[in-house]
């Protein structure tokens, strides 16, 4: 009997939502499945190592064959974490329009190598990121309600830091931009 979103009957108990996340951490596969599944999505789109384990360990794959398979998806460069770390830098700097401090910590929190990390935010142009810093602080400024140029200041910094960009940075930039009260 299905009752206002909670299951019975699916190894769910009463109560528990059913929901994808319910459905996809009881998903067993077999490694050969799991291999196929992978380099399907790594054909698809980039993917870092870590990633992969993640999936691996969801689909309950022993440790062995996980790293048999980790192993073998590096050899053949269906992953590369040189690559992951490139296209990241890309989509994050010129979509997103983060910094090099917010992408690099990003990167080190999927665990990809300092060498990497480095290299990928190298292909970062100073000039772009400086042009965009530029473009987000004055956007962010005329919809800004500060009561005085002090508040008006920190809320600029503060938007400007957490997006990744060097306060000293940040702070040139916002100096230059007029302060209008609302």
């Amino acid at each position: 009997m299905f009752r206002g979103g909670s299951c019975c009957g699916r190894g769910l108990g009463w109560g528990k939502k059913l929901s994808k996340r319910n459905l996809k951490s009881e998903i067993h596969i077999t490694p050969e499945q799991a291999l196929a599944r992978l380099m399907r999505s790594c054909s698809l789109r980039e993917t870092c190592s870590q990633a992969a384990q993640r999936k691996l360990a969801q689909w309950k794959i022993s440790s062995p064959a996980a790293e048999r398979i980790l192993q073998r998806l590096l050899a053949e460069k269906w992953i590369d974490n040189r690559r992951y770390a490139e296209a990241f830098t890309r989509e994050k700097s010129r979509i997103a329009k983060w910094g090099s401090a917010k992408i690099g910590a990003a990167l080190h929190a999927k665990q990809i190598s300092a060498a990497d990390i480095a290299h990928a935010l190298s292909l970062i142009s100073p000039e772009n990121e400086s042009a965009t810093l530029e473009k987000l602080l004055s956007k962010k400024a005329q919809t800004l309600k500060a009561k005085s140029p002090q508040d008006f200041f920190a809320k600029l910094v503060r938007f400007g830091v957490a997006r990744g960009y060097g306060y000293e940075r940040v702070k040139g930039v916002v100096q230059l931009l007029p302060f209008s009260a609302q």
